[in-house]
């Protein structure tokens, strides 16, 4: 008998020491993690929270407010506002059409516009090659259409005025379209101009935000951008004029947010 009396305290003492020691705490702490949803939190507090407590529908708890975040500037109004730092009253649109994207490729069209949709520029130009069959089939310009064209040397001043006179000049594929710039100079034997311009193609990749595997942003098409952008094309699409008047609309819709 004394053998299981001396058992029983023994049982008693450790299932009172848990109470206090372990159990207690326990429900304390679960009260506490409970409580600490339903009260709101600065956002330097947020990185504290444990990794798996974040890991939580944001929209689910944002309705019931269980915890805070500045809210961050949104993705348009960022956008609008790089290109409020961008624009200047002498920023300019340029588009080019093309006989190709090889190095033997020449502008067959080129367009200019300003910020107002003033066409200061717009041009066929008669290229030195024929313009082949699956050029064509893009932008529909044909050989017949630019036979009795300007050449590039006689509209040359013209653009070298307009583009070296401009703050800045906005081109949807601004690396393509340079390069094309100085293999028609070359071609025509006169001085490829310098300017300074921006890429609205590579603004719009980062704006949409979609990446490549190796971590850079995918170039989209203008028509793409135009879609999500929600901007109409007014005009015969892949001609110069046409895509100068869509990256100014997709301009706009920023802007005009």
């Amino acid at each position: 008998m004394m053998w299981w009396a001396a058992l029983g305290i023994f049982v008693f003492i450790i299932a009172f020491f848990l109470q206090i020691f372990w159990w207690t705490p326990l429900q304390k702490r679960k009260g506490q993690s409970d409580e600490h949803l339903n009260k709101p939190l600065k956002p330097s507090k947020i990185s504290k929270l444990k990794k798996k407590e974040l890991i939580v529908n944001y929209q689910e708890l944002s309705k019931k407010k269980q915890f805070y975040t500045e809210p961050p500037i949104s993705r348009d109004n960022y956008y609008r506002s790089l290109l409020v730092k961008l624009i200047t009253d002498n920023t300019l649109i340029l588009d080019t059409e093309t006989t190709g994207l090889d190095e033997k490729a020449e502008i067959i069209e080129v367009s200019i516009i300003d910020l107002k949709g003033n066409v200061l520029l717009d041009t066929l130009i008669k290229p030195k090659r024929k313009i082949p069959v699956d050029a064509i089939n893009i932008h529909g310009i044909t050989n017949e259409m630019v036979k009795d064209a300007p050449l590039w040397e006689d509209i040359y001043k013209e653009f070298r005025k307009i583009v070296k006179s401009a703050d800045l000049v906005f081109i949807y594929n601004e690396r393509y379209d340079k390069r094309l710039i100085m293999q028609t100079c070359r071609l025509s034997e006169v001085p490829s101009p310098t300017f300074k311009s921006a890429c609205v193609m590579k603004l719009m990749a980062q704006w949409n935000g979609e990446k490549k595997r190796n971590g850079e942003y995918l170039f989209k098409s203008l028509d793409f951008i135009a879609r999500l952008r929600k901007v109409q094309i007014e005009g015969q699409k892949h001609r110069s004029l046409t895509d100068c008047k869509t990256v100014l609309s997709i301009i706009n819709s920023f802007l005009n947010l």
